[in-house]
């Protein structure tokens, strides 16, 4: 008995789902026919999209830049008078020589202290110094000699010869006389110093 009562449920479930599908067929036939579909999607469609163009900017042309005329400068007047400079360099008068050097002050530039004598030059007479065998050959000349002497009034060294006789034996002569000398002592300001001293020496025949 239950089994005859499934099969007549599931049966009629059968049945009530098939017309269903049935009314929903009939009700789409009619919606296509009638044209109510096409309306129906009309209003669900979204609105048509527009698309617009902007128009491209306009360029304003700007005018050329107007060229530069060069402006003639006037021409200076050759007797026209100039202002003074804005800075002088004042000059001196002073006949007093500086010596001027960077990043120090001007140095007086003076001349040294003139040499004091002391005394006077003292030779012998060449005639006592005459070379014998000059005097025999007969010669005569005249010999310069430079003698130098210290503080004391000393020779400092050998006499030189500063120009020759012309024979050797009249200088030697001179030098001999020269030697056998006595000089004055020179003075700077008091203060002894070296001094150099030139002689002429005659060899005469008597």
């Amino acid at each position: 008995m239950s089994n005859h009562a499934h099969v007549l449920a599931a049966n009629t479930q059968r049945s009530v789902v098939l017309a269903a599908i049935g009314a929903l067929h009939v009700i789409l036939i009619y919606a296509f026919s009638s044209g109510l579909l096409v309306r129906a999607a009309a209003h669900l469609a979204p609105p048509d999209l527009v698309a617009s163009f902007l128009p491209p900017p306009t360029r304003t042309h700007e005018p050329p830049p107007r060229p530069v005329t060069p402006q003639r400068l006037p021409l200076l007047d050759p007797g026209a008078q100039f202002p003074p400079p804005l800075y002088e360099f004042p000059g001196t008068d002073d006949a007093t020589a500086l010596s001027v050097t960077p990043d120090r002050e001007p140095a007086i530039i003076t001349t040294p202290a003139p040499i004091v004598r002391i005394g006077r030059n003292v030779l012998p007479d060449s005639e006592d110094y005459y070379p014998p065998a000059a005097r025999r050959q007969g010669l005569e000349g005249t010999s310069e000699i430079q003698a130098c002497v210290d503080g004391a009034g000393r020779l400092a060294g050998a006499p030189t010869i500063a120009r020759s006789s012309g024979s050797a034996l009249l200088d030697g002569g001179a030098l001999a006389v020269v030697r056998a000398g006595q000089f004055a002592r020179a003075l700077r300001e008091g203060v002894p110093v070296a001094q150099c001293y030139g002689f002429r020496i005659v060899f005469h025949l008597r």
